[in-house]
């Protein structure tokens, strides 16, 4: 059915890969839903009975029954679409402006070869006005100073919806970005390993690639790039919320949390400080070790941001829906002094519009639901194209057809 026809109180069914149509409370089972397109988290939310979904994000595991508790514009996705026309009036429209004054002008123009007219009555000098009040040099020179930069653009693979914007970088002197897909790859990397005393580390590798390999959460999947090496597995069960398990051997295999791990092995320690999430392994009752997760930078990020420091856009703000303490760990990688975390869509259209206040022209570049807002409202706002959401891409006065921020 529709999800147009959908109304409050309905029951649906949300099975893995389904994206959730409407606002809705869970009702019946547990999963893992990718909320990354509404509020940038970049790490899979586990829900269970009680917990809210929003309409836009993806349920990644588990089935899932759920009470619709908002349909269209009154769900989360709603808003950010309403607050997008909102939006539109924020940004200063150059080329209404430009318009607007040409208008005045050709009444002008008219207005004076009129009176010629009138008290000379000669059509020759009438037509000497008009042709001498027309801006040939101008008028030709802005269009085709337009197409060859918006060529140019396209054979770097940038897309550019209109000129104006183009006149628009010229003044930006503050860049917004989104973290989650924007600087970062958008998904989870193994990037390190701490083995338990005694224990091998390509053991550790090996066990965690191979249930990883067996998994469907994003979390297990994220092993499977930490070994080649894959074991004979059997009797797989995914426990929602806390791991996978399997047997390798006729031993007990698991990987996940640390709840989980203690009631399966035997001298398990607390997992390490680490600004992402850490997953342990264990096999036969015997601990192996913690494995380190991470969204990692894109490889070009750093560079790309000190070049846009050189050409003058010192002014960084480091602007995500993920949290805080992420997020000081990424701009301190990048060199981002000022950061707002832990925000939600209508918080980022808000700094934005703070900036602008401010007398700022702020370039602001993102790829999810989320930056939607805050794209409408800068003075340019600039999608990843490669890997953006269509709500993204249509907001946007630029796009990055790449997913390489060199291309800013």
């Amino acid at each position: 059915m529709p999800a147009e026809s959908l109304v409050l109180g309905d029951r649906i069914e949300i099975r893995p890969g389904d994206r959730v149509p409407a606002d809705a409370v869970v009702r019946v089972g547990t999963s893992t839903v990718d909320t990354a397109p509404i509020t940038g988290e970049s790490v899979p939310v586990e829900v269970a009975v009680g917990a809210r979904l929003d309409a836009g994000t993806i349920n990644l595991a588990g089935r899932l029954e759920a009470e619709v508790t908002a349909v269209g514009g009154a769900t989360t996705l709603g808003r950010v679409i309403a607050l997008m026309r909102q939006a539109e009036s924020a940004k200063p429209p150059v080329t209404r402006l430009l318009e607007k004054y040409a208008g005045s002008y050709l009444l002008l123009v008219l207005l004076v070869a009129g009176c010629v007219l009138l008290f000379t009555g000669s059509v020759t000098s009438m037509m000497a006005v008009l042709v001498a009040s027309c801006p040939c040099a101008l008028v030709l020179a802005a269009p085709a100073t337009a197409v060859a930069s918006l060529a140019v653009a396209a054979r770097h693979g940038i897309l550019v919806k209109g000129t104006a914007f183009l006149e628009e970088l010229a003044e930006v002197d503050t860049v917004i970005l989104d973290k989650t897909g924007t600087v970062t790859v958008g998904h989870l990397t193994l990037i390190g390993r701490q083995p338990a005393p005694g224990v091998d580390e390509a053991e550790l590798a090996a066990v965690a690639a191979t249930l990883g390999a067996a998994s469907s959460h994003p979390v297990s999947r994220a092993m499977t790039s930490g070994s080649d090496q894959r074991w004979a597995i059997s009797k797989v069960e995914e426990v929602g919320g806390l791991g996978v398990r399997g047997e390798i051997n006729g031993a007990v295999a698991v990987l996940g949390r640390h709840a989980f791990l203690v009631d399966h092995a035997q001298h398990v320690p607390p997992p390490p400080a680490h600004d992402g999430p850490v997953v342990g392994a264990a096999l036969g009752g015997r601990f192996l070790g913690w494995l380190l997760l991470s969204d990692e930078p894109r490889p070009e990020a750093a560079a790309a941001l000190a070049d846009l420091r050189t050409l003058g856009l010192g002014r960084q703000i480091l602007l995500t829906g993920d949290r805080r303490v992420v997020a000081d760990a990424m701009a301190k990688r990048l060199g981002i002094d000022t950061v707002d975390a832990e925000v939600l869509p209508q918080q980022k259209l808000d700094r934005v519009l703070t900036e602008t206040r401010a007398g700022r022209r702020p370039l602001v570049v993102g790829d999810g639901i989320n930056d939607a807002l805050a794209l409408k409202a800068g003075a340019v706002g600039i999608a990843m194209g490669a890997q953006g959401t269509d709500v993204a891409l249509a907001s946007a006065d630029v796009v990055l057809m790449t997913s390489n921020l060199k291309r800013l």
